[in-house]
């Protein structure tokens, strides 16, 4: 059986602390950042330090190499959720920029046409005009 080392943000660790429990400490300190900011109405910079100080202390209350062992897989998951995040703001912001764009090109072809439509009246307006004066 393996040696349980303690819980952190509602995650219990093992001493084994596979990839997939430190990505559950990662998803559960984002969690409890965003309940942090939201019960104390803080921004979510100061909620993560917050989260980050809940981290050290159970980091410092494990023997040193535990500490430095989780520290650093935490680190190291934490930016690989950046990453991931980095790439779907770059994804979201290619679409929206198509999505401006398409809508930026239909209002330049609906201002052409009311543009062609209003010349197109103002001549008939024009011809009328004549027509009724020379009669």
């Amino acid at each position: 059986m393996q040696n349980r080392l303690g819980v952190v943000f509602g995650v219990v660790l093992f001493e084994s602390m596979a990839n997939s429990n430190i990505q559950d400490i990662v998803k559960a300190k984002a969690k409890r950042t965003q309940e942090i900011a939201n019960l104390e109405k803080i921004s979510l910079n100061r909620a993560a330090n917050l989260t980050h100080k809940e981290l050290l202390t159970f980091a410092k209350s494990l023997n040193p190499h535990a500490c430095e062992n989780l520290l650093s897989m935490v680190k190291t998951e934490q930016n690989l959720a950046i990453m991931d995040c980095n790439e779907s703001i770059g994804k979201l912001n290619e679409t929206l920029g198509l999505a401006q764009s398409e809508a930026i090109e239909n209002e330049i072809r609906q201002l052409s046409v009311w543009g062609h439509t209003s010349w197109g009246l103002l001549v008939l307006l024009i011809i009328g005009g004549l027509i009724f004066i020379v009669k």
